[in-house]
């Protein structure tokens, strides 16, 4: 069993100043929690679009490729039920 480790003041006070030392080196490079939140939001906008882009690309090869390989896969796993049915 794991020890559970307490969250006592020394912690909140670490936590106080790690977060105030990122701060200022941040606050150097002219980055600010607003641009932060902004680009984040940007960032998520444009992976959702390049999903949605993948898929709208590939979807047809998909449904071309699946009309090949699934009566192919239907048809091994058929004849290999009934082979290891026939040797009961």
């Amino acid at each position: 069993m794991m020890k559970q480790r307490k969250f006592t003041l020394g912690t909140v006070v670490k936590l106080v100043l790690a977060s105030l030392a990122v701060g200022l080196v941040l606050s150097f490079f002219g980055i600010s929690p607003e641009s932060i939140w902004r680009d984040i939001g940007q960032l998520a906008r444009g992976l959702a679009r390049s999903v949605v882009s993948f898929l709208d690309w590939g979807m047809g090869y998909i449904l071309i490729g699946a009309a090949i390989v699934l009566p192919i896969f239907v048809v091994r796993r058929a004849l290999a039920f009934f082979k290891g049915r026939r040797g009961r």
